[in-house]
C-alpha cells in the first residue's frame, strides 16, 4: 500500500507556489495547493515549482496631474491572476480620465479612478489626467427636482469631454429645459 506525508511548500518574498513536480514512485493528491498530500508508492523526488510575483508599477501622466495608488513609480509584487485595488486621483484643474496598460494585465473597468487589476505578468499602467473644469448643478426654483449629478456638488469633466446628467422633477413640477451659463 502506499504511504501518506503531508508535504508544504512556503514561498519567499516575491514568489508564489505554482505547483509540485514529482519524479517517481509519487502522486500528490492536490498538485497546485501548497498544502497537500503525497501518496508514495516508492522512491520519488518531490519539487515545489514556484513562480516570481509579478511587479505592478503605476504612473501619471502628465507628471503632477494627479496622484495613484500604489503611489506612483513604486514597484509592487502582487499576487498573479488575483484582483489588485488601484485608484488614481486628480489635483486641481485636472479630471480623470482613463487608465492604460504596458504589459500583462486586465484592468477591470479602465475609465474608473478607482478599479482592480489582474496581473499575469510585470506591468507598468498610466492613469491619464485631462484639462478639467468644474461643473455645478443646479435647480430653479430650488427644491423644483433633483439632478444627477447632485445639485451643489462641483465634479470636475473633462475639457472637451462628455458627462451624463440628468433632472427628475419633484412632485407638482415638470421638467422645462437646460440652461447653462460660465462663471
Amino acid at each position: 500500500g502506499d504511504t501518506f506525508v503531508s508535504i508544504r511548500a512556503n514561498p519567499a518574498r516575491g514568489f508564489f507556489f505554482q505547483k509540485w513536480q514529482i519524479d517517481g514512485g509519487g502522486l500528490a493528491t492536490s498538485p497546485t495547493t501548497p498544502d497537500t498530500y503525497l501518496a508514495l508508492s516508492g522512491d520519488a523526488l518531490v519539487t515545489a515549482v514556484f513562480s516570481a510575483q509579478p511587479n505592478l508599477t503605476l504612473s501619471a501622466s502628465p507628471d503632477g496631474a494627479g496622484t495613484t495608488s500604489p503611489a506612483a513609480g513604486e514597484s509592487v509584487n502582487v499576487p498573479m491572476g488575483r484582483p489588485n485595488r488601484i485608484s488614481a486621483k486628480a489635483v486641481d484643474g485636472y479630471a480623470f480620465d482613463r487608465w492604460s496598460v504596458d504589459g500583462d494585465a486586465f484592468i477591470a473597468a479602465p475609465k474608473h479612478a478607482d478599479t482592480i487589476v489582474f496581473l499575469h505578468g510585470n506591468a507598468t499602467l498610466t492613469a491619464h489626467f485631462a484639462d478639467s473644469v468644474l461643473l455645478t448643478m443646479k435647480t430653479y426654483p430650488q427644491g423644483g427636482g433633483v439632478t444627477e449629478p447632485q445639485v451643489d456638488a462641483p465634479i470636475p469633466v473633462t475639457k472637451g469631454g462628455q458627462i451624463a446628467i440628468s433632472a427628475i422633477p419633484a412632485d407638482g413640477y415638470r421638467f422645462a429645459f437646460w440652461d447653462a451659463c460660465s462663471s
